[in-house]
């Protein structure tokens, strides 16, 4: 009899994300990828109820769901806003700024075994839930 297991998930180290985040992004060496993913998770977290946030925080792996802080999701709902906070925290144009957003959502989403993607529809407005699916939906 044999046995099939499933493959196992595996979860970039907050490094790893960023080394990822900066080819995928194209991030060029002066352009801040640690910055970047920390206004994205910032963004996130204000935009989702706090019960996901808690759900994220618990199962990503420390070093990046540390950087994840649990908030009302109070914040104003609109991707653009959003988009427009990475940009300025990071220092990046809009077009960048939205590219970082999907790849960390979707290293997320990936390392929460779906639990963004799978709570986006109900729990975000439209546009953000938009931006976050469309995270899922690339490689």
């Amino acid at each position: 009899m044999t046995t099939v297991t499933a493959p196992r998930l595996v979860t970039p180290s907050w490094g790893e994300m960023l080394e990822g985040l900066r080819r995928s992004a194209h991030l060029g060496p002066s352009d801040d990828a640690d910055r970047a993913a920390r206004a994205t998770l910032a963004a996130l977290a204000q935009r989702v109820p706090e019960s996901l946030s808690r759900t994220l925080v618990t199962r990503l792996p420390h070093d990046i769901g540390s950087h994840l802080k649990v908030s009302d999701g109070t914040q104003s709902s609109y991707a653009d806003d959003l988009v427009a906070e990475v940009a300025e925290a990071a220092g990046l144009d809009a077009l960048r700024a939205a590219k970082v957003a999907r790849v960390i959502f979707g290293v997320v989403d990936r390392a929460t075994s779906g639990a963004l993607c799978n709570r986006a529809s109900t729990s975000l407005p439209e546009d953000v839930r938009d931006l976050v699916l469309s995270a899922s939906r690339r490689p």
